[in-house]
This record gives structure tokens, C-alpha cells and sequence, in this order.
């Protein structure tokens, strides 16, 4: 029997977060097949996507799920193929269907989603702890030693906001309270100007940073690759949208490491592409969002999990962190322990939604325009 795409759902939510966060706008999409089986995937949208959940949610009813209907589900490259030649951008709503895809061909062949993309590289993922907010140096390294406590491994610290010497004493203090063990990058978020960031690293050199993230605006590739020649701690560009940006920063040697989220880079296949480029070219390579849900964050450690190349502790930590358990979309979400994600051996994703009733969802979280 030959299976097709029968029908796409999609909803837009608003998702309720803790932490201070506003609810997240969360596109779901699921994706049927003629047996029977679905594949569910999600993005939580940030300005920064290029695009607005409403314009994403319309894309998708209007234009993605019209030329998907009666394909075969399992020939996921050129069906992504397909809506790259009619839209070039728009990432994120693409990367929906790329994830509900990689699910729904999970659960038909009766494997794991990391089976499709290259089968377990290692049993557990590494997690960054959540991202410690700026504030005084004492109070953040009081925050980084509970989350050394708590069994994790690596840190990031979000820097910028003031000026050069407090961050450099954001850094000294998270540092010993520590040791000299723990992985510790800083964010800087697009903060500094070129002559600033080189001023800041070249302090921070004493320190052993593993990068230095977003130290100026992402659409400055001139100015990462004018500090990155001049400092010597590795320097990583964080907003990466596409493989186009990567091979440019790349050929102007302006990162040592690059962030690629799942969402925002147009799904796991283009994820995995990515990888293979960073490798290449023997550059770092993490992923992850702070913003992530459940069916994100599967899909974020299937990538992972299944990915020798990434190697460094994934940033993904908004499904377990910001979303309080009565906002978690899933039933069983996957195991975090002692500082690791573990994969789930169910088919597909190994997450399934707390109601499949889309319309229940809708309004158990209705979406606040």
C-alpha cells in the first residue's frame, strides 16, 4: 500500500512560561498519513525568525499544506525541496513540517527519529544549564555554583549591558566560584562595537572561556572578523540563520563556533547539513534555544544525540526550565538527569501531545494576538 500525505493540521497557542517570560507563540503542525499515523513538530517564535507566527500559521493552511497533500511522507529531502523552490526563507514555519515529518516517518518505519539521521553517535546529550541573567558578579556566581551542584557541566553567562571591566569581573567571579573544570561561554548579546569586544576578550584570556558568543550585531560580518583577528579566545556567531551565512563567515574566517537551532534553521535536515560544513571546516557547531518546547527539544537531542560532530553541551532548556508543568504539550517528556538529556527508544520523536484534539488545545491555550 502506498502511503500519502492525506492532511496537515495547524494551530497557533499562546503557551504560558515562568521565569518572567511572556507566553511563548507556539506554531503546531501535524502531519497525517493515509494509515493512519501522524507526525507532530513546533516552533516558538521569536522576533528575530524572519517572519510572525500569524504570517507562519498562514503560510503553512494556505500554501505549505496544499502542495504537500497526497506526497509520499517518507521522501522528506525533496519534499522540503519542494517548499524551499516556492518560498526561500521562512525558516521556521518550514522547520514545523520538517520535524512533523521526521516524526510521522519515525512512527511509519517503527524507529527513533536519530535512526533517520544517522543512528545513536553517543547514549546521552550534554545540556548547558540555563543561561544565568545579567545581574551583580556575586549573585551570578552564587547562581553558577547551584547549577554545578545540580550535576551540570557547562555554563553560560549573559554579559553585556554595562561596560567592559564589569563584565570582566562577571566572568573572574563565576570562575572561581566554579573551578577550573566547568565549561564557561559568555553571551555578550550584540552588545559591544568591534574595538570594545577585542578589548573585552583579550581581558577575559585568563579566564579559559570556551567562546565568546554575539560580542557585536549579527549583520556585522566585517566586524566578527576584525576582532576575531585579533583576540585569541574562539569567537562564535550565534544568530545563524542559514548554511549561505556559515560558508561566509567561514570564508571571511570570522567564527571559531556557530549556533544553529533546529527552528530557526529550517529543520533537521538542514541542521544535519550544517553539521557537515562546521566539521569540514573544523569549526565548533552548537544548537539549542531557551525557548524551546517538548517536541523542540526532542527534536533538538535527536540532532544531537545522533550527530558526532556535536560534541559541545546543547543550549536547550525552555521546555524542562521556563514552561511550568500544566504548559508542558507533551504526556511524557523526555528524561533529564544530572545535567543530560537521554532519547526516548519510542518511534518518531518519542513525545506524544497532551490532547490531539487541536481545537482543545486551541482553547486550553488560546493565542493572544
Amino acid at each position: 500500500m502506498t502511503i500519502t500525505i492525506a492532511k496537515i493540521d495547524a494551530v497557533l497557542l499562546s503557551v504560558p512560561r515562568n521565569k518572567g517570560f511572556s507566553p511563548a507563540e507556539v506554531l503546531l503542525v501535524k502531519v497525517h498519513a493515509s494509515d493512519g499515523k501522524s507526525g507532530i513538530g513546533s516552533c516558538q517564535y521569536e522576533f528575530r525568525y524572519g517572519e510572525a507566527a500569524s504570517e507562519a500559521l498562514q503560510l503553512v493552511k494556505t500554501y505549505y499544506a496544499p502542495l504537500l497533500l497526497s506526497e509520499n511522507p517518507l521522501a522528506i529531502e525533496p519534499l522540503m525541496a519542494k517548499l524551499d523552490r516556492f518560498i526561500p526563507d521562512h525558516l521556521a514555519s518550514k522547520a514545523t513540517l520538517d520535524i512533523a515529518l521526521h516524526d510521522l516517518k519515525g512512527k511509519i518505519l517503527n524507529v527513533p527519529v536519530y535512526e533517520l539521521l544517522g543512528g545513536l553517535a553517543r547514549p546521552k546529550v550534554q545540556l548547558l544549564a540555563p543561561q544565568i541573567p545579567r545581574a551583580d558578579a556575586k549573585t551570578q556566581a552564587a547562581q553558577a555554583a547551584r547549577w554545578i551542584g545540580q550535576g551540570f557541566k557547562a555554563l553560560k553567562l549573559r554579559a553585556g549591558g554595562s561596560d567592559v571591566d564589569d563584565d570582566v569581573n562577571r566572568v573572574r567571579e563565576v570562575r572561581q566560584a566554579v573551578g577550573p573544570s566547568v565549561e564557561i561561554r559568555i553571551d555578550a548579546n550584540e552588545y559591544y562595537d568591534p574595538m570594545s569586544a577585542a578589548r573585552l576578550v583579550k581581558k577575559l584570556e585568563p579566564y579559559d572561556l570556551a567562546w565568546v558568543e554575539d560580542p557585536l550585531p549579527g549583520w556585522d560580518f566585517e566586524g566578527f572578523a576584525t576582532v576575531r583577528s585579533k583576540i585569541a579566545v574562539p569567537l562564535e556567531y550565534g544568530q545563524l540563520g542559514t548554511t549561505v551565512e556559515m560558508l561566509r563567515l567561514i570564508r571571511m574566517e570570522a567564527a571559531d563556533c556557530f549556533k544553529m537551532k533546529v527552528v530557526r534553521g529550517g529543520g533537521l535536515l538542514k541542521c544535519k547539513k550544517a553539521a557537515a560544513i562546521a566539521e569540514t571546516a573544523r569549526k565548533f557547531m552548537v544548537s539549542g534555544s531557551g525557548s524551546d518546547t517538548d517536541i523542540n527539544f526532542a527534536a533538538e537531542v535527536a540532532f544531537n544525540v545522533s550527530t558526532l560532530h556535536m560534541t559541545k553541551a546543547l543550549e536547550s532548556t525552555g521546555a524542562w526550565f521556563i514552561y511550568p508543568p500544566e504548559s508542558r504539550l507533551v504526556k511524557d517528556p523526555l528524561v533529564i538527569k544530572d545535567g543530560y538529556a537521554y532519547p526516548s527508544d519510542k518511534p518518531g520523536l518519542g513525545v506524544e501531545l497532551i490532547d490531539d484534539d487541536f481545537a482543545a488545545l486551541e482553547k486550553r491555550f488560546p493565542f493572544q494576538r
